[in-house]
């Protein structure tokens, strides 16, 4: 089950736990084993505010996590189908429920069932890909971890909050990648980078090289980065720079 925290004071925002509900049936309480944080929110708490990512911190949580439901059982007690009015009887034994089930999935069709099943709050189109089981998502995922603290420099102001805790960070550099593998000539959309990161796709045996090209860039940029006027002048240079790697005429300097 996953958990919902809004946090208040020297981090602010929602903060998201995962942990297994119990029920204890002497105390006729519900609380949680196992209590940790959700995978993104780990590495976003590493990177702002580690004090909170400790396990103490988690600890505390999970034991102030119990619920009562004494008044639920007390009031249940009445709740009795003989006891509901005809209307509502007659629409209980009328209702259709739709039951879904999935048996020998494969991990492009889990992707697939993720997305649409949080459908209902929209994720944003890089989040959606982020779910994607392909080689290409676990690169672009691990350069945006990698790199964050470079593209997100307060002096840059290249990226909203927003966009830095909704994968934004992804998004462009999978739009790095889409220049690589296809040009300048197709354009970029959130379909065709959605068909780039199919499972099975060719794209995936040359993400790697695509990795390799980029961790150069960047070490070759990264003390430029804050003479750079904005983040589209990064996709002209990325552009560039692939030209003269594939005219082997960039020059790798060695540094002092």
């Amino acid at each position: 089950m996953v958990i919902a925290l809004d946090v208040i004071g020297s981090v602010n925002g929602t903060i998201y736990l995962t942990g297994f509900p119990q029920y204890n049936s002497e105390t006729k309480e519900i609380f949680f084993d196992k209590l940790d944080y959700a995978l993104d929110t780990k590495n976003k708490l590493i990177r702002t505010a580690n004090w909170l990512a400790q396990g103490l911190i988690v600890r505390k949580i999970q034991e102030n996590c119990r619920y009562s439901i004494v008044s639920n059982i007390e009031e249940g007690k009445n709740d009795t189908y003989e006891k509901l009015p005809e209307t509502v009887k007659e629409a209980w034994d009328t209702a259709e429920i739709d039951l879904h089930i999935y048996t020998n999935a494969t991990r492009d069709e889990l992707s697939e069932i993720f997305t649409r099943i949080n459908d209902g709050k929209p994720l944003n189109e890089p989040e959606k890909r982020n779910a994607s089981t392909s080689h290409i998502s676990n690169v672009v995922r691990d350069l945006a971890e990698k790199y964050s603290n470079i593209f997100f420099r307060k002096n840059t102001k290249w990226f909203t909050p927003d966009q830095q805790n909704r994968r934004g960070l992804d998004d462009f550099i999978s739009g790095m990648a889409f220049i690589q593998f296809y040009g300048v000539d197709k354009a970029i959309t959130p379909n065709s980078l959605f068909q780039m990161y199919r499972v099975g796709k060719l794209e995936s045996l040359e993400i790697n090289l695509f990795k390799k090209r980029f961790e150069t860039f960047m070490d070759y940029m990264i003390d430029e980065f804050n003479a750079i006027p904005n983040r589209n002048s990064i996709f002209d240079l990325w552009y560039i720079f692939l030209q003269q790697m594939d005219k082997r005429e960039f020059i790798i300097k060695e540094k002092m």
